[in-house]
């Protein structure tokens, strides 16, 4: 299919981790069929703004009054849209204005999914394959092209020379020097069932600390903030900017964490990675890179959110990695870090 200039739109719903792990397949679409790639999101945009591949980011905040109908004159220049999460505005934008490929998962007993004139039939979100090839088959699938090679290389937006400075301000603020070497602790994710608990990262903090005795600065949302505070002094917790946070991370000697969105901004910057996995599995999620995932192999595992929620177990997949087990591993990859 000649896309040469053509407008291609993809739609992602996800947070940081989904929307980073599009970017191996977007880059080789611009890289193979040299077409015009717009994203469209509704949060997180920050985290890939800037890259070179991405012609267009369309930002849809939520929240605000009529923010998924402002943009929607723009749709008719499109060639493709690619929907990828649920979202009826735009399919039926895509219509009116006749675009000639409007592709995605037909929802049951929403009656709009009959303007998709492309079906997409390949099942990423119940594969166990890793989530970047996925996404490369599923936007081929939706333009009938082949993204052949390497999906694994996710990259992130680069921080500024101010975001360095903020960063420096932020750790000094806090008794961290700019030669001093610290590890991050990222224990909290959306979800509030893949959180690696809090007890264990105590243990984990007074383990590296008698071992390494190395600042362990833990990071998240401003909600986590408290629960931070009782786990380490070196609390930076809602004090981030998205691209403040990448980077911190790319600083870090490295970085303890859940299967989380800082998880994908440490694969992409090269931090190296020990990474907990609870209802997910590593083989889907986990960065290629100087990663070092820990899971327990439970055979009900990946699970959906509700089955989590309802888990007899007390999702003790995850709650089962004890600090030992991840102090285990940092001794074991620290020479190589």
């Amino acid at each position: 299919m000649d896309l040469n200039g053509k407008k291609v739109m993809i739609t992602c719903g996800g947070g940081v981790g989904d929307i980073i792990m599009y970017t191996p397949a977007l880059r080789r679409l611009k890289e193979k069929y040299h077409c015009h790639i717009t994203f469209y999101t509704s949060r997180n945009y920050e985290v890939i703004e800037g890259l070179p591949y991405i012609d267009e980011i369309m930002y849809v905040p939520r929240g605000v009054f009529m923010s998924k109908f402002r943009q929607l004159h723009k749709l008719r220049d499109y060639y493709a849209i690619i929907i990828t999460d649920w979202q009826p505005n735009v399919l039926v934008a895509a219509e009116l204005f006749n675009i000639p490929v409007r592709a995605g998962f037909v929802r049951k007993n929403k009656f709009i999914s009959r303007f998709y004139n492309r079906k997409l039939t390949y099942k990423w979100h119940k594969s166990l394959s890793y989530v970047g090839d996925n996404n490369a088959k599923m936007i081929s699938q939706a333009l009938g092209v082949e993204l052949d090679g390497d999906m694994s290389r996710c990259e992130v937006s680069y921080p500024s020379v101010a975001d360095k400075e903020n960063v420096d301000a932020m750790l000094l603020d806090i008794g961290i020097t700019s030669e001093q070497e610290f590890v991050i602790l990222s224990p909290f994710t959306s979800f509030i069932l893949k959180n690696y608990p809090e007890e264990a990262c105590r243990e984990l903090v007074c383990r590296i600390n008698e071992k390494y005795n190395m600042p362990i600065v833990v990071i998240g949302g401003r909600g986590n903030f408290e629960s931070a505070a009782r786990i380490s002094s070196y609390n930076l917790c809602g004090k981030t900017s998205i691209k403040e946070m990448i980077a911190l991370i790319s600083r870090a000697k490295l970085m303890i964490t859940a299967d989380s969105g800082p998880m994908h901004v440490a694969g992409a910057v090269g931090t190296p990675i020990v990474a907990v996995f609870g209802k997910e599995v590593p083989e889907r999620w986990a960065p290629k890179r100087k990663c070092w995932p820990i899971t327990l192999h439970y055979q009900c595992s990946p699970c959906k959110d509700d089955d989590a929620r309802n888990c007899s177990r007390n999702v003790e997949c995850l709650r089962k990695i004890t600090a030992d087990m991840v102090m285990d591993k940092i001794e074991e990859i620290w020479e190589q870090i």
